[in-house]
């Protein structure tokens, strides 16, 4: 009996709370549009955001509704906090890097957009076993060196990026490892396309085989010749026999 009695008091106790409590904001906002809608709809197809307020942008917010940090509620519920605030601080810190890594890669594209458009070569756009012919300097100043070789593999790594060649000069087998954007880097030929078609990355397994394969010849590397300068009239003031 007492179960029972409980039982119709309660369902008395949701019923007059249904009637008197008033609905939540955005049920009232669905309501009223759904209401609008259904008038204004004359024989059309309804969407989303008539039927649905919460689906139109931007959508309905609460009355009570705050804005809240990157952090989120977690902080803003605890300010005052030491722990929290130390908590904050830390994860603060760890933003900076991300805003300079962020500014450094756009320096970065921006200088690989004019580099390649400049030298389109330098686009990395082979394949991993075709023959290359790659001019460069082995230093600043010296006289430009031209070799014919396999290419290995690349690495994409924006300004960083790099390929592996495996030449054989002289009896020897070589691997050169250039810079793709170094200045010291000046030319890059395809001789020979690809052979290979495994879809590997990284041909490594060229290196024992270095001795026997069909390199093309190299193309003759035309130097530039020392003008000499021949004018007599500068050496006629100087004496034939010393300074």
């Amino acid at each position: 009996m007492l179960r029972r009695s409980f039982a119709s008091s309660a369902r008395a106790l949701l019923s007059r709370a249904a009637v008197t409590t008033p609905p939540p904001p955005l049920l009232q906002a669905a309501r009223a549009g759904l209401a609008s809608a259904s008038s204004s709809a004359k024989g059309r197809k309804l969407k989303k955001h008539e039927i649905y307020p919460q689906w139109s942008s931007p959508a309905p917010r609460h009355e009570l509704w705050q804005e809240n940090s990157w952090l989120g509620a977690y902080y803003k519920l605890r300010e005052g906090d030491p722990v929290a605030d130390r908590n904050k601080a830390k994860l603060q810190g760890k933003r900076a890097p991300t805003r300079g890594n962020f500014i450094i890669q756009t320096l970065d594209a921006q200088e690989i957009e004019s580099k390649v458009k400049e030298e389109p070569w330098r686009g990395m756009k082979w394949r991993p076993g075709c023959y290359l012919e790659v001019d460069h300097t082995p230093r600043v100043g010296e006289s430009t060196e031209r070799v014919v070789g396999v290419l290995l593999g690349y690495k994409r790594k924006g300004l960083g990026s790099s390929f592996r060649l495996l030449c054989h000069v002289e009896g020897t087998s070589v691997e050169y490892q250039f810079q793709t954007f170094s200045p010291l880097l000046l030319n890059v030929a395809v001789r020979k396309e690809s052979q290979w078609r495994d879809g590997k990355r990284m041909l490594t397994q060229l290196r024992p085989e270095a001795a026997r394969l069909p390199y093309p010849a190299p193309t003759r590397l035309e130097r530039k010749k020392k003008v000499e300068d021949n004018d007599p009239s500068k050496y006629s003031g100087r004496k034939k026999g010393g300074s």
